[in-house]
């Protein structure tokens, strides 16, 4: 009944938090349509999967937040292919309750609004409750395509990455050879 998502984690096109008598769980929505559940919360869940790739989540949190301009619930990508969005996908009980999931914005169809629910439908049918509004729901994909294709356009991205990490590691390298210089002179005395 209950998986990993490190186990599944290249057929996961959905993270979605869930209460049950077990306490906060994770949906993890399937390429295949299945609903398998991981016993963790949203947020180590989401940690553990993006783990499985190696990808650093507060850092990239941190990227897209700068990129799109907005903090709080942001999208994450795996690659240059798989981008989840977050919608908010449950009501809060209490404080400090995640109520975004996540969805491979490559598998959303499209969001329907009828009467006074909102669902977003996914490309195998599948339809999720959602609790934002019509437009923020709209937005949230777009923006989230839109990250995509920019991805998707700038493959030197990570060797972009790359270049900017070794140019911090020299220049605190740097740093620490004037401090050990000074250390030095120091113990000479």
């Amino acid at each position: 009944m209950f998986v990993k998502i490190d186990t599944i984690r290249d057929e996961v096109i959905g993270l979605r938090p869930m209460y049950c008598e077990h306490g906060d769980i994770t949906e993890l929505y399937t390429v295949s349509g299945e609903v398998r559940l991981d016993r963790r919360s949203i947020r180590s869940v989401r940690k553990a999967f993006l783990r499985s790739y190696a990808i650093d989540t507060a850092a990239q949190a941190e990227m897209v937040k700068t990129w799109i301009g907005r903090a709080g619930a942001v999208p994450f990508y795996i690659d240059n292919r798989r981008m989840f969005v977050a919608l908010k996908m449950r009501k809060a009980i209490s404080s400090n309750d995640v109520t975004y999931g996540y969805l491979d914005i490559n598998f959303i169809e499209n969001v329907i609004s009828e009467s006074e629910t909102l669902t977003v439908k996914l490309i195998d049918g599948t339809c999720l409750p959602l609790y934002c509004t019509y437009n923020t729901a709209v937005q949230t994909i777009y923006q989230g395509r839109q990250l995509l294709a920019s991805l998707e356009n700038n493959i030197s991205n990570d060797e972009e990455i790359i270049i900017q990490a070794v140019q911090i590691l020299v220049s605190r390298l740097k740093e620490l050879e004037k401090l050990l210089s000074k250390f030095n002179l120091l113990n000479k005395d």
